[in-house]
Formats: structure tokens, C-alpha cells, sequence
């Protein structure tokens, strides 16, 4: 099981990076933290100092995306 999930995060990490953004996992590793083993879209906006990370799908904090959820936002910017 925990194969397939794999897989089905590295074909949306490429797909989301043919679109320009990026595909984060939230770092909580504590089981009550919020947000563990969820998901953002990131873009990176900028260069040089005024480079920033900007959130364009999910929450800056808890990110809070399931697989699914990132699949079909990718599915609507095809």
C-alpha cells in the first residue's frame, strides 16, 4: 500500500512541477499535530532577495490537502 501511495506522490510532484509549482508534504511528525501526512501547492515568486514561497493551494500552516484533493486541483489547471 504504502508503495502506491508513493508512486501516486512522485506523478503528481512532476505533474505539478510541468505546471510551475511545487508539491510540499507538511514536516509535522507528531500524530497530533495538525496537518500531518497532508499536502500544498507551492510557487516559488521572485529572485534574488525578494524571492518568497507562495502558497497557491492549501493552507501556509497546516497545509491540509489530501493526494486526491491535489490531484483534482492539478486536474483543473490542465
Amino acid at each position: 500500500m504504502e508503495t502506491e501511495v508513493k508512486a501516486r506522490e512522485v506523478r503528481l510532484r512532476r505533474t505539478a512541477r510541468r505546471h510551475g509549482l511545487t508539491l510540499e508534504r507538511s514536516r509535522a511528525r507528531r500524530a497530533d499535530a495538525p496537518g500531518v501526512g497532508t499536502y500544498a501547492l507551492t510557487k516559488v515568486v521572485g529572485t534574488g532577495s525578494t524571492r518568497r514561497v507562495m502558497v497557491v493551494a492549501g493552507d501556509p500552516d497546516t497545509f491540509g490537502l489530501s493526494l486526491s484533493q491535489v490531484e483534482a486541483y492539478l486536474g483543473e489547471v490542465d
